[in-house]
């Protein structure tokens, strides 16, 4: 039996810090996005769009997003928002509450209200991390 398709497109273009300014365009481009992914002719994908919500949110909803799927579901997951890099080079999505640190020192911290753009197997669990793949927009 073939799998579900599922997508969870997550867009932030307002941030509640100064240091991020707010984006025009990723609220748009989600929700054209989830039309073409929703399109039974196109995508065929169960599409939830995500929108400017807190990190604990948008953590949820990834976590949702792989631990409700099996192994033979194909599953989507796209960011549209700032990035930020923690000292150590790790990739973050930056979520509507993310506070960006001046200092290098203090990006460390980045971890309590962004989401890890890279090593989502946390959120995504063992099983999926074979088969998952980071692809890169501009």
């Amino acid at each position: 039996m073939s799998g579900q398709r599922k997508a969870l497109i997550i867009a932030n273009e307002t941030y509640e810090q100064e240091a991020l300014r707010n984006l025009l365009a990723p609220g748009a481009d989600a929700e054209a996005l989830g039309r073409v992914l929703g399109d039974a002719q196109i995508g065929d994908f169960a599409v939830q769009v995500v929108q400017n919500e807190p990190s604990y949110v948008i953590e949820g909803q990834i976590e949702d997003l792989f631990s409700e799927s099996r192994p033979d579901d194909v599953l989507l997951l796209h960011f549209s928002g700032h990035g930020l890099k923690s000292e150590s080079g790790e990739l973050f999505f930056a979520a509507c509450n993310t506070k960006p640190y001046p200092s290098r020192r203090s990006r460390r911290r980045l971890t309590g209200r962004s989401r890890p753009g890279v090593g989502l197997d946390k959120a995504a669990g063992r099983k999926f991390s074979e088969r998952a793949r980071l692809v890169p927009t501009a």
